[in-house]
C-alpha cells in the first residue's frame, strides 16, 4: 500500500520555461485566490493522483473562502497547453464551525473526476488526506492555539506576515469587521 506521504517529496526547482501565476481578489466578504503553475515538472504528488502524466503538465488550482470559515478548493492538471476541461479535476470542501472560543471542528470533503473505477484507489487517497489534516494541518493549528493561549486574535499578536499569508490575513480582516458590526448592531451570541 503507498504510503500517504509518499507523493509530499518532489522537486519543485523550476525550470526556465515553467511558470507561476498567484492571485488574491475580494470581492466583499470572499476572497479567492489562485494559483497555477504552466509548464510544470511532472512532481511525486502528480504521479501519485495521475500515473500516466507526462513529463511536463499545466496546474490549474485555488481556494475560494466565504465568510465566516467556509472554503472551496479546486485543483486541475492538465497536458502543457491543454485546456482545464481536458485535464484531471479534483474539489474540496472544507467548513470550520466554532466548538469554544479557542477550538473548533473541522470539515472536509473531496471529490474528483479521475481513478474513480480503480479498485482501492478511494481509501488510499482518504487516508492520504486525512492524514494530512491530522499529521500536519491539524497538529500545527493546534501548536499555534496552544501558544496562543487564551488569546484569540492572531494579529494582535504581531506575527510574521509572508506574502503568501495575503489571503488568510484578508479573512482575519474580513471577520474583525463583521465581529465587530455584530457587536455594534447587537445582533451576536452575547445580545
Amino acid at each position: 500500500m503507498l504510503s500517504p506521504y509518499a507523493f509530499l517529496t518532489h522537486d519543485e526547482t523550476p525550470g526556465p520555461e515553467m511558470r507561476f501565476e498567484f492571485s488574491v481578489e475580494q470581492d466583499g466578504t470572499t476572497i479567492t485566490t489562485t494559483s497555477n503553475h504552466i509548464n510544470g515538472k511532472k512532481t511525486g504528488f502528480t504521479q501519485f493522483v495521475w500515473p500516466e502524466a507526462p513529463d511536463r503538465f499545466d496546474g490549474y488550482g485555488g481556494v475560494r473562502w466565504e465568510a465566516p470559515a467556509n472554503m472551496r478548493l479546486k485543483i486541475i492538471m492538465t497536458t502543457a497547453g491543454g485546456t482545464p476541461a481536458e485535464g484531471i479535476a479534483a474539489w474540496g470542501a472544507e467548513l470550520v464551525t466554532p466548538e469554544t472560543e479557542t477550538s473548533c471542528h473541522y470539515f472536509w470533503s473531496f471529490a474528483r473526476n479521475f481513478r474513480l473505477d480503480e479498485p482501492g484507489f478511494d481509501e488510499i487517497l482518504s487516508s492520504a488526506i486525512g492524514g494530512v489534516f491530522e499529521n500536519e494541518d491539524g497538529t500545527m493549528i493546534a501548536k499555534v492555539q496552544a501558544n496562543m493561549g487564551s488569546e484569540t486574535d492572531l494579529i494582535a499578536l504581531r506575527p510574521v506576515v509572508l506574502p503568501t499569508d495575503n489571503a488568510a490575513i484578508r479573512a482575519r480582516r474580513v471577520m474583525q469587521a463583521l465581529l465587530k458590526k455584530e457587536e455594534l448592531e447587537g445582533t451576536g451570541p452575547e445580545s
